[in-house]
């Protein structure tokens, strides 16, 4: 790392320049980016993520001047051999949006011509749904082995994690993929018009985090997707939770079913970056896709990321977006700017080598970002987004015409399953209930109706909150045979509120070890300081201090929002002294031996895997091109004349080859100093 380089801190040789492909270069450059995966913060999200976008950026830049000169090559190859199997032709391009890494599985299936059923005239405001009849939909189906209400009663009577089938699993994917693009691609719109249906309902949900008992309990309480009863999922479907891969699944059917029922919104966490994170870290779902299938099946969970909108209008008045407005809100966003966005080359732009122009800036706020009640916007603590007030939400809302806004993104406070900000203009809607396990909260979902008075029609919102019971107790297999929705509800809540009450011990005991562990945390952090006021402390050098004085010490210097007294008696340091009618406050506690309680550990393996495996992707790239331009130039030689010129071209790069990959296997001991 160079002088007066900060640990942390982004090489300043983003990119290096195509005219200098020296060795001494880009080895230095690469030192300089382990360097930055060595330092103290390596465990930093976004540094990691701005790093391997320069690794990418760079890729894709040798990649680009590549496929220029392997054109180049073909032509003098073809011209000293005069054989036209070397003529000029155009590479494949890799940036499709929706067919870059799908390989359709035994897909043999036909245009459907939808039945135009006549409906009867109502107001022109009010849009009266078609239903889909049941023929139809097992015509839409078919090929797939099972229908969506199949798939749906499968999950219900499943008790164990058995996963779905693979061959189900492909088909599946790659049928929505086509049903999707041919419903939503033909106008590339990334802010859907969503209708309410007259004498139906909208129905939106917010995160759902893998819970599918929770996705399951909304079904039963208030109906499956279909044209009459309309679902808009708000993103963060994947990450944290273990069936993640299955809500995506029956989401997926029944919208191959009936393309009007549903919208999928994308989250924060329909990114391919957040998905490889651990599930501790807030990722998870990458892991849990190659545990039950392959990496092929996530390479196509990563392309339908790509498809998915970034925000919808429910009947032209309500703006629904995952984590909330931009930081031009106030000026210049609006929905024609937003449709605009080019989304489909990465999931969430992160910035890297470049900074992130306004297109891109706006695509990451509307995913990240979380509201304020204080004017104005600010950057946000999660280090992506900001936090915006209620002048940018009034700004946004005079400017587009809409009334108000739902997004997610966030943990309502109060346990509950929604929440409201800026007088009413924004909600919060979270819909996966006992959050992660530890949380206690209700999950929530929004009804929409449309109400009509003669004249016109006005949209009714209705918030409700539900418990969802556990899929393993079959619990949710009893109610799905109650003959109606009602009969449903009642069962839901009595069966949730059962399950709640069992939850309430076990979510305490989550909690205080959580937070046990934070406060472990500080104290590891704040060694050094701490040590340095036990010390002023103790004038008598004895290595204890009163109990008191090590809560005050503490609380003075680690932060007044954590139960020190209580986490002292949790962990058993207070000194048992022979005379037991000595006050606790009076008692001594060894500091020296409670400083030396709490080490940091170190995973090797996982420390490390990252670097490894981008370094070695980088490697491998770069090899592969090495070895195309020796076998153009090994071609060249044995033509007519010849000619050195394809030889000299080949050695651009004078990298030495083949170079080293990194291994698992490689001994590699982190600095942490």
């Amino acid at each position: 790392m160079h002088r007066g380089e900060q640990a942390g801190s982004l090489p300043k040789i983003t990119l290096p320049a195509a005219t200098s492909r020296k060795n001494n270069d880009f080895s230095t450059w690469m030192e300089r980016c382990e360097a930055l995966l060595e330092a103290q913060d390596e465990a930093n999200y976004l540094a990691k993520k701005q790093l391997a976008a320069q690794v990418r950026a760079y890729l894709a830049n040798c990649a680009e001047t590549h496929e220029k000169e392997q054109i180049f090559m073909r032509r003098r190859v073809g011209e000293m051999l005069g054989d036209e199997r070397y003529e000029d032709r155009a590479p494949s391009s890799r940036n499709s949006t929706n067919k870059s890494c799908y390989a359709p599985v035994d897909e043999d299936e036909s245009d459907e011509e939808d039945e135009d059923d006549e409906d009867e005239e109502v107001h022109p405001a009010i849009t009266k749904a078609k239903s889909v009849k049941q023929i139809v939909k097992q015509e839409r189906a078919e090929g797939l082995g099972m229908t969506a209400d199949e798939l749906l009663q499968r999950l219900l009577t499943r008790k164990s994690r058995m996963p779905i089938s693979k061959r189900y699993v492909h088909k599946l994917l790659d049928k929505f993929v086509k049903v999707w693009t041919d419903k939503f691609s033909r106008c590339c719109s990334l802010v859907p018009d969503v209708a309410v249906p007259w004498g139906g309902q909208t129905v939106v949900v917010g995160d759902t985090h893998g819970q599918l008992e929770d996705v399951l309990t909304i079904f039963l309480a208030h109906g499956t997707p279909s044209s009459r009863n309309r679902y808009v999922f708000n993103g963060d479907i994947a990450d944290r939770g273990p069936n993640a891969c299955e809500i995506f699944f029956l989401l997926f059917a029944f919208f191959i079913e009936d393309p009007d029922c549903l919208v999928i919104i994308r989250g924060n966490h329909e990114d391919e970056e957040m998905n490889k994170l651990s599930s501790e870290e807030g990722g998870g779902f990458h892991e849990e896709v190659l545990q039950k299938y392959t990496g092929g099946v996530f390479m196509k969970f990563e392309a339908i990321y790509k498809m998915l909108p970034l925000a919808a209008v429910v009947q032209k008045e309500l703006f629904v977006v995952h984590g909330g407005l931009a930081r031009n809100a106030k000026s210049n966003l609006s929905l024609p700017f937003v449709g605009d966005i080019d989304a489909g080359i990465v999931s969430c732009p992160h910035g890297g080598c470049y900074p992130l122009c306004l297109e891109e800036q706006v695509f990451q706020d509307l995913l990240w970002s979380d509201p304020q009640e204080k004017l104005g916007w600010e950057a946000n603590p999660r280090g992506a987004g900001i936090k915006w007030g209620p002048d940018l939400t009034a700004s946004f809302l005079k400017r587009t015409g809409l009334k108000w806004i739902i997004r997610s993104h966030q943990l309502p406070e109060g346990k509950r399953g929604f929440s409201t900000h800026h007088l009413g203009l924004v909600y919060t809607l979270f819909s996966a209930s006992n959050y992660c396990g530890t949380s206690g909260n209700k999950g929530g979902v929004c009804l929409l109706e449309l109400r009509y008075n003669g004249e016109s029609s006005r949209l009714v919102a209705r918030f409700e909150e539900h418990y969802a019971p556990a899929l393993e107790q079959g619990k949710l297999l009893e109610i799905s045979q109650l003959p109606d929705i009602a009969a449903r509800r009642t069962a839901l809540e009595e069966a949730g509120a059962a399950r709640a009450s069992e939850d309430l011990q076990k979510v305490g005991q989550l909690q205080e070890r959580a937070i046990l562990h934070r406060m472990a945390g500080r104290v590891v952090e704040l060694r050094p300081e701490l040590w340095d006021d036990f010390r002023k402390c103790d004038e008598r050098r004895t290595g204890k201090v009163p109990f008191a004085s090590w809560c005050d010490i503490l609380t003075s210097v680690c932060g007044e929002s954590y139960p020190w007294s209580l986490g002292g008696e949790l962990w058993g340091i207070v000194g048992a002294d022979d005379a037991k009618d000595i006050p606790k406050g009076q008692r001594d506690v060894d500091y020296v031996r409670f400083l030396r309680r709490f080490e940091v550990a170190v995973n090797k393996e996982k420390w490390v895997g990252w670097k490894t495996i981008l370094m070695k992707d980088a490697y491998e790239a770069l090899y592969c091109f090495s070895a195309l331009w020796h076998e153009l130039s090994w071609s060249a030689h044995v033509g007519k004349d010849h000619c050195k010129e394809p030889t000299a071209r080949a050695s651009y790069c004078s990298m030495p080859w083949p170079m080293p990959i990194p291994s698992s296997r490689d001994k590699v001991t982190p600095s942490l100093a």
